[in-house]
């Protein structure tokens, strides 16, 4: 019984190690890695400015997210972008021709890793999205930020001063009312609107409402894979 005991914990010490390692690692393909530091924001038209779960900062840039089938063989883009405009990046990705779906590891060889990895949450924000770059898809997947796998997940968004945001989750009855970030500077992104799991075998369809002068502002659609990290 007690040798039994032992091996039981032994197991679960090694269950982190085993999950640590078990995230296959995504090519970087854009070389030199594309970033800058700006002196002043840009102004964007992008209204979805992150999809990612934060964990604290360490000072350490760990990044993952769930790329599914479906994306085997694709080229990705990962555009990151802070609260108030002055960080940017946008950097391409290769899924393996077999990739069978899962968490991958994202390499982030950023100069600026002790800026970033101390951030706070919804200070900086990530969208990983199908297709490269250049490309307008709509289609994205959820990016976990410094082990941010057990925090809530978040829709960032610039909501171009509306006096509130709702979205509508696909299979879910009630929209939800989006939050204002409260960080001063918020040119790129200040609206936090969290979501839920949902595991399915393919994107979760998200409509974002606004309210501008007491009136709804057409609304904008995207499609995210919700799925578990």
């Amino acid at each position: 019984m007690r040798k039994l005991l032992k091996n039981i914990l032994l197991l679960l010490a090694l269950a982190p190690i085993a999950n640590a390692v078990s995230a296959e690692t995504l090519r970087l393909t854009t070389n030199p890695f594309q970033e800058d530091v700006l002196p002043s924001a840009r102004i964007s038209g992008s209204m979805v400015m992150g999809v990612q779960q934060q964990g604290r900062g360490s000072g350490v840039i760990d990044l993952k997210a769930f790329v599914p089938a479906a994306w085997a063989g694709e080229t990705l883009c990962m555009r990151v972008v802070s609260s108030n405009g002055l960080y940017e990046a946008a950097n391409e990705y290769s899924v393996p021709l077999a990739w069978q779906g899962g968490v991958a590891a994202l390499p982030y060889p950023t100069r600026y890793e002790d800026r970033l990895g101390q951030m706070v949450q919804n200070e900086l924000g990530a969208r990983l999205q199908l297709g490269e770059c250049s490309s307008k898809n709509v289609e994205a997947t959820v990016v976990s930020w410094n082990d941010g796998a057990r925090k809530a997940r978040s829709l960032l968004l610039n909501s171009f001063q509306a006096e509130a945001v709702f979205v509508y989750i696909e299979g879910q009855a009630r929209p939800i009312r989006c939050d204002p970030i409260t960080l001063e500077g918020r040119t790129a992104f200040d609206t936090s609107c969290t979501m839920q799991v949902v595991d399915t075998d393919r994107p979760t369809e998200i409509e974002i409402l606004r309210i501008v002068d007491g009136n709804a502002a057409p609304s904008t659609k995207v499609r995210v894979w919700l799925n578990a990290l």
